[in-house]
């Protein structure tokens, strides 16, 4: 992959030896353990781990993945700490494309992390000929994508904060790259194909024809397929000046609904089989919910069942619902829906019908 700062090239590369280092040393030399001789491992906490004739079995394996979890965690941290010190050695156009770069280069290293584990915890626990199916046992919180996403957010906040009155209106006017949507705070009137900036709690775009108030949102499409959603907070709208085109400066915060489709709204819909169709073909499946929460959590339950996913994923995505059921109307509900949400944002198709009754719960 290129990159165009050397924040991001150089963390590209850091990032690389590192996953070629714990190849080749710490998930290595878990094959020892369970050979007679004492066996030494990095514990990333201070004090090794000495295992000396135990398989692989029991508490070692717990102790394998409390011990991977911990590491991604702290890695993660390490490399946002890395990439905050160089920020502030650019100028703000640089410090945003640097932090964009960081962002993707982090995410990548969690997901390459996370695959290792599961693939080397399904060799350990085989015979050599035999081999169990893949688990995912990782306590990734603090280190998943909903964490670095926040990290970034801060980043973005202390070093990317613009203002275009105060001499930087060329440079932004040549960034307005990134493709929006729009929509009034009811759902309506959604216009795509808008080009526009999200830098920090600020949303800059040149199209004035925009009829933005308060609680409107804008959707910001990612290079993935799904967007992050913002709920306008104070439109501003700057009149054309000398040598600057008319704009909004829009103050914005990050939406606590879930992350889907450019095309998607989220909407509460009452009555068996309702639906709503935003210049669209009816395509839907009817998916009945009732005004029973519990019979919501089971709705979720069984989508799941009949949604051909990967058994660690599909043990995931239920830890999840169960999570949120068992924290229904309490103030934790929240932060177990958004993980829910992100642990399902890959399977809008399966668990969609049921989004709005979920957000109605918040």
């Amino acid at each position: 992959m290129s990159f165009k700062t050397t924040i991001g090239q150089n963390l590209e590369q850091v990032v690389q030896q590192e996953l070629i280092r714990m190849d080749s040393e710490w998930f290595f030399r878990w094959h020892f353990i369970g050979k007679g001789e004492s066996s030494e491992i990095d514990s990333f906490n201070g004090t090794p781990i000495r295992y000396g004739g135990l398989s692989y079995s029991g508490t070692v394996v717990d102790v394998y993945w409390a011990t991977i979890s911990r590491y991604r965690k702290l890695k993660v941290q390490e490399y946002f700490n890395l990439v905050e010190n160089e920020l502030q050695r650019y100028p703000k156009y640089i410090r945003r494309q640097a932090i964009n770069e960081a962002t993707g280069i982090v995410k990548m290293f969690a997901a390459s992390i996370q695959r290792r584990a599961i693939e080397k915890n399904r060799i350990l626990l085989g015979d050599g000929i035999n081999f169990p199916k893949a688990h995912d046992f990782g306590n990734w919180e603090g280190s998943n994508s909903m964490a670095i996403g926040r990290r970034s957010a801060a980043l973005m906040d202390a070093y990317c904060e613009i203002n275009l009155e105060q001499g930087e209106y060329y440079v932004i006017k040549n960034m307005m790259k990134e493709e929006l949507s729009f929509l009034k705070a009811d759902g309506s009137g959604q216009v795509d194909g808008i080009k526009g900036l999200v830098t920090g709690k600020k949303l800059i775009t040149f199209d004035t024809s925009l009829p933005v108030q308060p609680n409107d949102r804008f959707l910001r499409n990612l290079p993935s397929g799904l967007v992050e959603e913002y709920i306008v907070e104070n439109p501003r709208f700057q009149q054309a000046l000398p040598g600057m085109e008319a704009h909004f400066q829009v103050d914005i915060r990050r939406s606590d609904a879930p992350v889907a489709s450019a095309q998607t709204v989220i909407n509460n819909i009452n009555g068996d089989n309702a639906r709503i169709n935003m210049n669209s073909v009816d395509n839907s499946h009817n998916v009945s919910i009732t005004n029973s929460e519990t019979a919501v959590f089971q709705q979720l339950r069984d989508a799941l069942m009949g949604a051909e996913l990967e058994d660690s994923e599909s043990t995931q995505i239920l830890a999840a619902i169960e999570a949120m059921e068992a924290s229904k109307d309490t103030p934790a509900f929240k932060e177990k829906y958004q993980s829910f949400m992100a642990a399902s944002a890959n399977h809008i198709s399966v668990f969609g019908p049921m989004f709005g009754a979920l957000a109605s719960f918040l």
